[in-house]
């Protein structure tokens, strides 16, 4: 996919060097989640909807590899498949680019032009072709029907039919009207009109024409005002606005209406004639000019509406997509950031009961119930709102604001002034639409188990919460979180939301259990490889971010796919609670140690990264606008209150203390450990183990968590020596060298 980022780089206006990184990575099955937050030039040049959109264009070239496939073997068919042309069909970014290579090589189609070769027209096409100046044209046609060849037409399929909006045969009535003369003609200038037709340059030179001067004209096929500002007019397509583009099209679905796109027809003959006809002269100019117009009416019309249509779709989408993106994105943050908090919906319909439900954060129902009211007006204190209260704790208690609605907010109120805690109350107003919600699957499953003024309540309890999940299971069409969501089109708004709602999420950090298995799915890791991760949680062998790394049934994309956003609540290490990436645990390494920080410290206190001062520029925007995001993810699992430890001084560290540590760094002679002392301890290779080990890497990796022992401390040169193998560490697994696997290689390529 390398080989697109030039083209990717100057329609998103972003570095040459950023989209290659994307391409890469795309390649090598990379999510768009992880490239946007862990690769540091991509997140730091580029946003999360830019990604996306180059995403879906290169799924769009990867989805377009058979195409490429059929139209080389097309080519080759011909003859005329070399280096320049494979490099053409390589670089076609369409299905209607690859077309354009294709067109005029296919053989064994059956067309009106194929036909007029087949009874011999073809000389005379060329010769008219030609563009001579001298000669008679009757004479011509007239030599040519002495010498047409009969013609069955054969029933057996085509490879490609490319001519579907003419007849495939004549009948015998028609043919009978025209003279062989006629015939003639109306042979050639099939041939012709097909010959332009199918040109690439005519093909790319009238689709950018049309798109520049083009206009769209409506046909209306029921009565309906929603379309009248393009009713009896053509309305230029450079004047469409996204959501003109996006109501046409939903106005098409709907078989409200059919859209047609033209052009100027006597432009559209000029630009052709440019091209194709250099004498005006000649004998056949009058026939060029007719197979020009032919073309454009049978060919390239038909093509430019389709090709056009898509591509301005496609447009208009990613511009509503971005628009709605930006919108809902806060919604999503608060959404995600609020946790499990509840809210409570309260509502009267009439003066004789009060309606309590409450939702979860999720929009799913936590209890209903209902409570008399005797003499309504009065304020009193709700005993089952009390009740609910208590038990569910919502932040939230929203009071429907029809006509019953200020009596009902009295009762609420003193209620909650009888209580510790003290709920928002607040209006949600009786305009708020439900009904559509009420029509889905999701609401019609509770519909059975709530009566009717409950199940409205619920309704406006989840149209109050807008969970943005639930989207995708109660459908566009039936729950509003987005006013143009409707054009957006249900299956695109679903894309976009999902989006939304998984890179929020990842962001936040996934535990490995069933509920958050949802979001490592769609953030790339397979079922089967989820089923590994899951089940190495639960044999206590997954227990922080580099055990990920070592598990040999991960690809490297798995890796970086999962490896940043699970996190370990229970873990000894505060990175380990964080979505800081294992690739990134060097860089927050290094500015603690510039900080004369801790991690801990960090997550306790992100203004401190603002100290931090890189060379490079991106590094310090990563820095600013990642790592920061990342570490706040473990900020909710490090105790506040709880005083960070301080490094202990060089006296402090006593000969033959068995103490926990991190490997942080490893030589050739051994390895390094954080064990929280004003300098990191030097375990040598020798003390790592009591086996023999050529390389450190054969028993621990950067991020280990060790016990180690101290051996000897020099407090003059701030040296401390440690020893792993009289620390206890059991169960160490030591790795095959890559001598030893060199040896095993040798031993079996010799055999």
């Amino acid at each position: 996919m390398i080989e697109f980022a030039a083209f990717i780089s100057e329609t998103w206006s972003i570095p040459e060097d950023v989209a290659e990184t994307i391409c890469s990575h795309f390649a090598q099955g990379d999510s768009l989640y992880f490239i946007t937050d862990y690769v540091p030039n991509v997140a730091t040049q580029t946003d999360f909807d830019t990604v996306s959109e180059i995403y879906e264009f290169l799924n769009r070239q990867k989805a377009l590899a058979p195409h490429r496939e059929k139209v080389r073997t097309i080519l080759r068919k011909a003859n005329v498949y070399d280096e320049d042309m494979d490099y053409k069909v390589e670089m076609s970014i369409s299905a209607a680019e690859l077309d354009d290579l294709a067109m005029s090589h296919r053989t064994n189609v059956r067309t009106r032009g194929a036909l007029a070769i087949a009874k011999g027209l073809l000389p005379c096409a060329d010769e008219i072709d030609d563009q001579k100046s001298e000669g008679d044209l009757d004479a011509l046609f007239a030599e040519y029907a002495s010498k047409i060849v009969p013609v069955s037409v054969s029933t057996e399929s085509s490879d490609v039919v490319v001519d579907e909006n003419s007849e495939q045969s004549e009948s015998s009535e028609s043919v009978a009207e025209f003279t062989p003369v006629d015939l003639v003609k109306s042979g050639v200038i099939d041939i012709l009109s097909e010959r332009y037709g199918f040109d690439e340059h005519a093909r790319i030179v009238v689709r950018e024409f049309v798109e520049d001067e083009g206009y769209i004209e409506l046909s209306f096929k029921k009565k309906t005002k929603k379309y009248d500002l393009f009713r009896d007019k053509q309305t230029l397509i450079r004047d469409l606005t996204y959501e003109d583009v996006l109501l046409l099209r939903d106005g098409e679905l709907k078989k409200d209406i059919k859209v047609k796109i033209g052009a100027p027809l006597f432009q559209i003959d000029d630009l052709l004639g440019e091209y194709f006809l250099e004498n005006h002269d000649a004998i056949g100019a009058s026939v060029i000019l007719d197979s020009i117009h032919e073309a454009w009416t049978r060919h390239l019309q038909p093509m430019v509406e389709e090709v056009l249509k898509e591509e301005i779709i496609r447009r208009a989408e990613n511009r509503l997509a971005r628009e709605i993106r930006t919108d809902l994105g806060k919604l999503v943050n608060e959404y995600i950031s609020a946790g499990k908090q509840s809210l409570m919906m309260v509502a009267a319909y009439s003066e004789t009961e009060i309606e309590l439900v409450t939702v979860d954060s999720n929009g799913l129902l936590l209890r209903a119930t209902r409570e008399n009211v005797r003499d309504f007006g009065r304020p009193f204190i709700s005993a089952k709102l009390k009740q609910m209260v208590e038990q569910y704790h919502p932040s939230r208690i929203a009071v429907l604001g029809n006509k019953l609605g200020t009596s009902v907010t009295d009762i609420v109120k003193l209620t909650v002034d009888s209580l510790i805690s003290t709920p928002e109350v607040f209006a949600v107003s009786s305009t708020t639409k439900i009904a559509a919600l009420l029509k889905s699957d999701f609401f019609k499953e509770s519909a059975a188990q709530l009566e009717e003024n409950t199940l409205k309540t619920y309704a406006y309890g989840v149209a109050t919460i807008i969970p943005v999940n639930l989207l995708i299971e109660i459908g566009s069409e039936n729950f509003t979180v987005h006013p143009k969501q409707s054009l957006l089109g249900e299956a695109k708004m679903a894309e976009v939301t999902t989006e939304l709602f998984t890179a929020a999420s990842l962001r936040r950090g996934v535990e490995l259990n069933k509920k958050q298995d949802e979001l490592l799915l769609r953030a790339g890791i397979t079922q089967e490889k989820l089923e590994i991760l899951r089940t190495k949680r639960k044999e206590a062998t997954l227990n922080c971010k580099y055990d990920i790394r070592d598990l040999e049934e991960l690809t490297e994309s798995d890796y970086h796919n999962a490896a940043g956003y699970i996190i370990f609540s229970n873990s000894d290490f505060v990175l380990d609670k964080s979505t800081i990436h294992p690739a990134e645990f060097s860089l927050v390494e290094s500015i603690c140690n510039e900080l004369g920080s801790t991690p801990e410290d960090l997550c306790r206190d992100l203004a401190l990264l603002e100290k931090f001062v890189a060379a490079d520029e991106f590094v310090a925007r990563f820095v600013s606008e990642k790592i920061s995001e990342q570490l706040r993810a473990a900020k909710r699992f490090v105790s506040l209150s709880s005083r960070p430890k301080r490094k202990l001084r060089m006296d402090e560290v006593k000969v033959d203390a068995i103490l926990d540590g991190r490997v942080t760094n490893i030589a050739a002679f051994g390895v390094f450990v954080d064990i929280n002392a004003m300098s990191d301890g030097l375990v040598h290779i020798s003390e790592l183990t009591d086996e023999y080990v050529e390389s450190a890497e054969q028993v621990v990796q950067v991020g280990d968590s060790v016990k180690v022992k101290v051996i000897e401390v020099d407090g003059k040169k701030r040296r401390i020596s440690l020893s792993m193998k009289r620390a206890g560490n059991s169960g160490l697994r030591i790795r095959a060298s890559r001598t030893q696997i060199d040896d095993l290689a040798s031993f079996f390529n010799r055999r």
